[in-house]
């Protein structure tokens, strides 16, 4: 759906994530510059990190990621770093957890995309920041949320 007035950006269609292991996202079209994946209120029902995966018409790819997520909690700082997608989360389903994850295309040419965001472990005086890149070989057209058993939450996205 389109913002009033038809310019802005495009909104998918919200997902429940009460169920299921992978939440997917296809159709995105050619052109895409910036994807924003807005998260609330996940919960998951084992100690797994929620991923994010990227993909061109090819297909997923499982490599060649940069990822590092820091959680950071009253003075102390626990990192996390994978080559074979996007970190949301650490493995940890005491809390729920709310943010948003940024996609940047940075180089058309090349589809090269950077990720940041910040995310909130709801009932944890804390809050998880991330960051990576990852060069596809074509453009991209679909994203997939993975290592992911949940029982609670939405996930959306918006794009332009």
């Amino acid at each position: 759906v389109k913002a009033a007035g038809g310019g802005g950006a495009t909104f998918g269609s919200a997902l429940a994530t009460t169920s299921g292991s992978t939440f997917s996202f296809t159709g995105i079209p050619a052109g895409t510059k910036r994807i924003d994946i807005v998260m609330f209120r996940l919960s998951t029902s084992a100690n797994v990190s929620v991923d994010l995966q990227i993909g061109d018409s090819g297909g997923l790819e499982g490599s060649g990621y940069t990822s590092q997520l820091a959680s950071t909690q009253a003075g102390s700082e626990n990192l996390f770093s994978q080559t074979n997608a996007f970190l949301f989360t650490d493995a940890n389903n005491t809390y729920t957890h709310s943010g948003v994850m940024c996609l940047r295309l940075t180089d058309a040419s090349n589809n090269e995309w950077v990720c940041f965001g910040l995310e909130d472990p709801q009932g944890l005086t804390a809050q998880n920041h991330f960051a990576g890149s990852k060069a596809l070989s074509g453009e991209l057209t679909q994203l997939q949320l993975l290592n992911f058993t949940g029982d609670a939450g939405r996930v959306n996205i918006m794009y332009d």
